[in-house]
């Protein structure tokens, strides 16, 4: 798997909601949707290892190594 520029990801952690796709690597989350067929970066690169990733509508919640739990609001007016 590779995001957008041809980088390869090593997605540690995935969560789905409808036919969307999201896949967490130690640092940063991504999307991936049918209809584009590539991996797209959705959050900032989070400063602590992720250990969780659940999807709720337009919402991720990211769970970090001993910081907490991270909420993400996904904006798709940019689709």
């Amino acid at each position: 798997m590779t995001d957008a520029e041809g980088t390869p990801l090593v997605i540690e952690k995935m969560a789905v909601e409808d036919t969307t796709a999201y896949g967490a690597t130690a640092r940063q989350v991504y999307q991936f949707k049918a209809d584009s067929r590539r991996w797209e970066q959705v959050t900032p690169e989070v400063p602590i290892t992720i250990t969780s990733l659940t999807v709720d509508g337009n919402t991720l919640y990211v769970g970090t190594m001993g910081r907490g739990v991270l909420r993400f609001t996904l904006d798709y007016s940019k689709v």
